[in-house]
């Protein structure tokens, strides 16, 4: 018995001593862990720029296009240009087949975003187009914006009339109309029954209680050109 109570602290001097090593090296094997998983999520993240990941397109890449009345205005905001070597411009007239147009040569620095602006002063073949931005990194990768799609035909003015009417919308194509001179419905005796100006945003006429027939639109275009359209009241 008085061995044994001899021998006591330093049992418990040994027990200690163990259960500190075991703490110790269970620490050194969780903090082991932790910073080889961040290296993976580090890793993972940068096979996100690869193209077929949306979410992240969206995010990179700020892209729009606007029309305007002789080209299409396609701007873009980048927000870090790490490693990119350019952007790559492509127009589909179906929605499914993109050609190159143009290719910009980025211009920002290491973690330096940059905004672009490119007019695209063609003239394709469809009034439906779509846009969208090729970034291309110097390693290969790339990675596409998102689309824009353009309506050339809605974006010229128009003149919309009631649906009983035919023509029902009389587009203006790329002319554009003379601010100054107002619009008139005139029927087949030259009567001016309505006029509209320009200058309103919304092109409407009304000719739902117009009885049935003829009638005329006369209009002066931007270059000074008088243009009459001919319409029809069919009945309801």
């Amino acid at each position: 018995m008085f061995t044994n109570f001899l021998n006591l602290p330093y049992m418990r001097l040994t027990a200690t001593l163990l259960s500190t090593f075991l703490i110790c090296t269970w620490s050194v094997s969780i903090s082991a862990q932790q910073t080889h998983a961040k290296s993976v999520n580090h890793n993972k993240s940068s096979n996100h720029w690869i193209e077929n990941n949306e979410d992240h397109a969206s995010n990179a890449i700020q892209f729009s296009a606007d029309v305007l009345s002789d080209a299409v205005e396609l701007f873009w905001e980048v927000q870090a240009e790490d490693a990119v070597a350019g952007y790559e411009l492509q127009r589909s007239i179906d929605g499914k087949n993109f050609q190159k147009i143009a290719w910009l040569t980025a211009i920002g620095e290491s973690g330096i975003g940059s905004t672009y602006l490119h007019l695209d002063e063609d003239s394709p073949s469809s009034d439906q187009l779509q846009y969208r931005i090729k970034a291309v990194r110097n390693d290969g990768q790339y990675l596409y914006s998102s689309i824009q799609n353009i309506d050339l035909q809605l974006s010229r003015p128009s003149i919309v009339l009631s649906e009983n009417v035919q023509p029902s919308v009389i587009a203006l194509d790329d002319e554009g109309l003379d601010t100054d001179e107002d619009i008139e419905l005139i029927d087949t005796a030259g009567k001016t029954l309505m006029r509209i100006n320009p200058n309103t945003a919304d092109l409407r006429m009304d000719m739902s209680d117009l009885k049935q027939g003829v009638y005329y639109i006369k209009m002066v275009l931007a270059d000074g050109e008088d243009r009459v359209a001919r319409v029809v009241k069919q009945q309801q």
